[in-house]
């Protein structure tokens, strides 16, 4: 079958559990590693032009840490998965065949080539050569050493552990500084490989060079260094040294490197500019926004207090809504492939929708079916301060959950007012089960977050799906619109507490796990009798004895767990059946089914 956008491709070998995900921390910790090591390299290796003196030997032990780490990335990337085009790929013969065609030669080049350098280095510590020798001999491992500048191949790999970080910055703010952190580090290491290439023209030309004018024999590594880095800056930008080309090598490189400084720092303070102007950008929107709002007030001529009332509360709801992206107010989701929106969806609504307590019991019966209801039937949405988010008698098509901020809610059922609802609390929850009508209204106290559950496509989703979740949902819808029609018959002419009335407040949570786990027994009870009808019906009975699954003793449970619940209504069953059927199931009572099974039984005999 061909793959889609969005798909984990996954096999069934032993070693697969072995198998890192790209963007994973296990392979971000490893590759952060490689990335200082890759860093390093950057630094240290133009530096072999030096006489590094006692920081040869860090340097050297340094080496060796990376020799051994890129000698075990290059079984490790063998378990590494791969994502193209959207399609994540963790089979292990599809890795090997990507790294193969990809980063093996070259891994395997540069791990040679430092093989190759490390037996150079201990045949040269071990040969004794007199003084010119000697130097002549230091002078070749020191050109040889520079064949690491193969290992910066890997910047490619530094790119892909920078962009796996990028992946989790959340802040434009973060953004901006690291991309002029990036301009500002490109142009240390330019003039770090300029610096490190003028000390070896001077050096290795064999002419009396700025090095023999400027710096003394005996001078050190760091000085040598700053000497030559000083220099370096100075070209890319209006500075004075008093150091001067002395060759005509060193005069021509010199008159290069002004030109290219030209070009790199013209560069650099264009991509600065336009860093700060892409942050401008962000908020070009709401200022558009806001002067077509103070352009409207003037030509409609509208008074001075309520424009400037207007413009206030313009500027604060622009201020609030920024705090929280919606997925509405970005147009690429609506044309991503729906198999990610699933799983965007799932990560986001998930945990929350069945970690309540009302839902939590059936939370394993169907993943598949609470996959579709996240995708189908939630959403979120913003309530800024003082802003109505449903009004009373107005019909109830959503439940809510809020996610972050609170609200306020005021009802004449109840004695208390402005009840305060926050702290991710479910309210309205009703609107799920039954034709529910608003009690009361809800505003804003301030910029709140809210997640929507849409109850008619919760329904329509649990009905389409089936299978055991709709059937444990519909016991649910029973025993709970049952409870709130014994609740509301109390509080038809007088105002009561809120947890004695059933409001758009939320179900007290001792409630809702008894109701819950009452549905989900005799959810349960129900499918071991259609279970043991079945093994009675398809295997002949033994032995003189009645062994009916409905001989007396079977049933006293069922028959009181599920005869209790129209009980609880003193206008009889009918209603509680109208308030229940909301998920489209009829509902029969046990002697009902049974009777109806009986007579088709007869018939059928």
């Amino acid at each position: 079958t061909s793959s889609r956008i969005g798909d984990v491709l996954t096999s069934s070998s032993w070693m697969s559990r072995f198998v890192m995900h790209p963007h994973g921390w296990q392979r971000l910790s490893w590759g952060l590693l490689g990335a200082f090591l890759i860093l390093f390299d950057v630094i240290t290796i133009p530096m072999q032009v030096f006489d590094l003196g006692h920081v040869s030997s860090l340097f050297e032990a340094v080496n060796i840490v990376t020799f051994i780490y890129w000698l075990l990335d290059l079984p490790a990337q063998f378990f590494i998965g791969i994502e193209d085009k959207g399609i994540l790929d963790l089979r292990l013969r599809y890795i090997a065949k990507w790294y193969l065609q990809t980063w093996f030669l070259a891994d395997f080049i540069v791990i040679t080539i430092d093989v190759a350098l490390f037996i150079v280095d201990g045949a040269v510590s071990s040969t004794s050569l007199d003084l010119t020798g000697a130097a002549q001999t230091l002078q070749v491992a020191k050109m040889l050493r520079l064949l690491r500048l193969l290992r910066l191949i890997r910047l490619k790999k530094l790119s892909i552990v920078i962009q796996t970080l990028l992946y989790r910055v959340r802040s434009d703010y973060a953004m901006l500084v690291y991309k002029i952190s990036m301009n500002v580090w490109i142009i240390l290491v330019i003039n770090h490989y300029v610096a490190c290439i003028w000390y070896a023209i001077s050096i290795f030309s064999g002419k009396d060079g700025w090095v023999e004018a400027y710096i003394e024999p005996s001078a050190s590594f760091g000085f040598s260094y700053l000497v030559s880095l000083h220099w370096a800056l100075t070209q890319f930008s209006p500075a004075t040294n008093n150091i001067s080309p002395q060759t005509e090598e060193e005069r021509a490189f010199a008159c290069g490197v002004v030109i290219f400084a030209l070009v790199v720092f013209s560069s650099f303070i264009s991509n600065v500019t336009n860093a700060v102007n892409q942050l401008k950008t962000i908020n070009l929107d709401a200022t558009k926004e806001e002067s077509k709002v103070r352009q409207f007030i003037g030509n409609h001529r509208i008074s001075t207090d309520l424009g400037g009332r207007i413009q206030q509360f313009f500027t604060h709801a622009t201020r609030t809504s920024a705090k929280r992206l919606m997925e509405s107010d970005i147009k690429f989701f609506s044309i991503m492939p729906e198999s990610m929106q699933m799983r965007m969806h799932q990560e986001m609504y998930m945990p929350t929708v069945i970690d309540n307590t009302m839902l939590r019991p059936f939370a394993n019966l169907d993943e598949i079916a609470w996959i579709g209801i996240c995708h189908k039937a939630v959403s979120e949405l913003c309530c800024l301060p003082r802003e109505e988010l449903f009004t009373e008698a107005a019909p109830a098509e959503h439940a809510y959950v809020v996610l972050s901020g609170g609200l306020s809610y005021d009802s004449r059922f109840i004695i208390e007012q402005n009840v305060h609802v926050g702290g991710e609390e479910w309210f309205s929850e009703m609107a799920l089960w039954a034709a529910w009508t608003h009690c009361g209204t809800m505003i804003g106290e301030d910029s709140s977050t809210i997640m929507a559950i849409h109850a008619g496509k919760f329904r329509q989703q649990v009905r389409h799906l089936g299978g055991a979740l709709n059937q444990a949902l519909h016991k649910l819808a029973i025993v709970l619109c049952a409870y709130a029609e014994v609740a509301n018959e109390q509080c038809q002419n007088v105002c009561l507490p809120a947890e004695d009335c059933v409001t758009d407040l939320p179900l007290p949570e001792e409630v809702l796990r008894t109701e819950s786990k009452r549905a989900y027994r005799v959810f349960a009870i129900q499918k071991g009798w259609a279970s043991m009808l079945r093994t009675a019906e398809s295997e002949p009975q033994r032995g003189g004895a009645d062994h009916s699954i409905f001989s007396e003793g079977a049933m006293p449970r069922m028959s009181s767990e599920w005869r209790s619940l129209p009980s609880a209504l003193p206008e009889g069953r009918k209603r509680l059946v109208n308030l229940g059927a909301s998920l489209g199931l009829p509902l029969e009572t046990e002697s009902e089914e049974r009777q109806s099974r009986r007579s088709g039984g007869r018939r059928s005999q």
